[in-house]
């Protein structure tokens, strides 16, 4: 999966991001099912985000041959699990959308996720992408060997 298409992934969880955001700045919502309806996808999206996260960009880094950026790789698995383990304690927690007198606390706890998702996604773009090798979006198909190319005619 090309960066591009991670980032993509960044845009429509901050999108639905700030969506939720809005909703639980306001009072209990007088329609509760569309909250938790976006609550959830949203949540999906997340886990999904966080999971190809590590699996196409943390894991493989900490492999990487320069010492400095195999650590940066280990110290942002460590933040990507527990951001991944706060969003499953949050579902524990609360399970479901709380009645109007928890509202306060459920709707901190939803803020806080948002704003902690907000940083991850400000770092990785900021940070760990950057030592990705460069991906292809359009992989051009491996030529064979006697092929000769434009450039080799012309010499």
């Amino acid at each position: 999966m090309p960066i591009a298409k991670l980032e993509a992934e960044h845009r429509r969880v901050l999108e639905m991001a700030d969506t939720l955001d809005a909703m639980a700045a306001g009072p209990f919502p007088e329609a509760p099912g569309i909250f938790t309806q976006k609550l959830w996808s949203f949540t999906r999206e997340v886990m999904a985000h966080l999971s190809n996260d590590e699996a196409l960009v943390v894991v493989p880094l900490m492999d990487d041959r320069r010492p400095h950026i195999a650590q940066l790789a280990v110290q942002s698995l460590a933040q990507l699990r527990a951001l991944h383990a706060d969003f499953e304690r949050h579902m524990a927690d609360w399970k479901g959308l709380p009645g109007a007198e928890d509202w306060p606390g459920y709707r901190r706890s939803v803020q806080t996720l948002i704003r902690r998702l907000r940083a991850r996604v400000a770092a990785e773009e900021s940070g760990i992408y950057h030592f990705m090798p460069v991906q292809r979006v359009d992989r051009q198909p491996d030529l064979p060997a006697n092929c000769t190319g434009a450039a080799s005619k012309a010499a």
